[in-house]
Parts: C-alpha cells; sequence; structure tokens
C-alpha cells in the first residue's frame, strides 16, 4: 500500500499545483486567489484506495499553503442517473472534470418498466 500511496501523491500534487499557480484567463474561474470553484473526491466505503487517495489529496491541498476544502462524495449515495457513477474510484474532480484528464462518463438512464 505504500508504494501505491506514494505513486499517487506526485502526480496529485503537481497538477493542483498547476491548475493553483497556472495563468488563466477566465476570471469566472476563480475565487479569490484559487482557480477552481469546486473539487469533488469520489469514493465509496469499499474502495480500498480511496482512503490512501484521499490522504494525498488531503496532503496536496496543504502544501498549496491555500485553504481549500474539497467535498467528499460516496458514489453510492448518488442517484442512478448522476453521471458521476460512471467514473472508477477513487476519482478527483476539478469544476467537474476528471483530475488526470478522463472524459465524462455518459449518465446511465433507468429503463421505463
Amino acid at each position: 500500500m505504500k508504494k501505491y500511496s506514494n505513486y499517487i501523491q506526485i502526480p496529485v500534487y503537481i497538477i493542483i499545483c498547476i491548475l493553483l499557480f497556472s495563468c488563466s484567463g477566465n476570471e469566472d474561474k476563480k475565487m479569490g486567489n484559487k482557480f477552481f470553484k469546486e473539487i469533488e473526491f469520489l469514493g465509496r466505503s469499499d474502495c480500498s484506495h480511496s482512503p490512501a487517495m484521499e490522504k494525498n489529496l488531503l496532503s496536496a491541498l496543504e502544501n498549496t499553503g491555500l485553504e481549500v476544502k474539497y467535498k467528499y462524495i460516496d458514489l453510492a449515495s448518488l442517484p442512478t442517473n448522476d453521471y458521476r457513477r460512471g467514473y472508477g474510484t477513487p476519482t478527483v474532480l476539478i469544476n467537474g472534470d476528471d483530475l488526470f484528464g478522463m472524459a465524462r462518463p455518459m449518465p446511465t438512464v433507468a429503463v421505463p418498466t
């Protein structure tokens, strides 16, 4: 587990720093000195990798020196038609987009009975 934990920490930290300190022409994406409005951590209680990824996300956010918060979302608590259920766990979304660039999954549609 230690190897996996260290493997994820570096890319998450680098990506968050890039998001925080890169130039952005879109003023709407800024919140004070933050370049994003919302960070969502998608996890599940039965996902063995979620705790390590969440710990690394916390560490990366703390290392920015800014007061950045995120919202933990248990995928099982989302409605079946929510597009976020299509992501694997763990996943970090920045303004609704996957931190590592995975395409947004299509929402599932309930089959009429």
